[in-house]
C-alpha cells in the first residue's frame, strides 16, 4: 500500500467515526507509530484495530510502542 493510500485509509476511518458514528476503526497496516490523537475525541468507540497482517511490508506495519493515558476514556472497548 502506498503512503497516499495509507493517509486516505486513516482519513476515511476517522471520517466514518465523525460523520456516520461508526464504532469500529480499522487502521491495520498503516505504518502508525502512535495512536491518532483525534480518536480520543470519540469515547464511544467499541473496536480499534491497529494490527498487522503477516504479508504486510515491514515499512507499512504499525509500530505503536506506547498507549496514552487517554485510553481509559474508552468505556466500550
Amino acid at each position: 500500500m502506498q503512503q497516499g493510500h495509507v493517509m486516505e485509509k486513516i482519513k476515511t476511518a476517522l471520517d466514518n467515526v465523525k460523520n456516520h458514528g461508526w464504532g469500529l476503526v480499522d487502521l491495520r497496516n498503516c505504518g502508525l507509530k502512535e495512536i491518532p490523537a483525534e480518536l480520543f475525541n470519540y469515547p464511544n468507540l467499541i473496536n480499534l484495530d491497529f494490527g498487522n497482517d503477516p504479508y504486510c511490508p515491514d515499512d507499512m506495519k504499525n509500530k505503536i510502542t506506547s498507549i496514552p493515558d487517554e485510553i481509559i476514556n474508552f468505556k466500550k472497548i
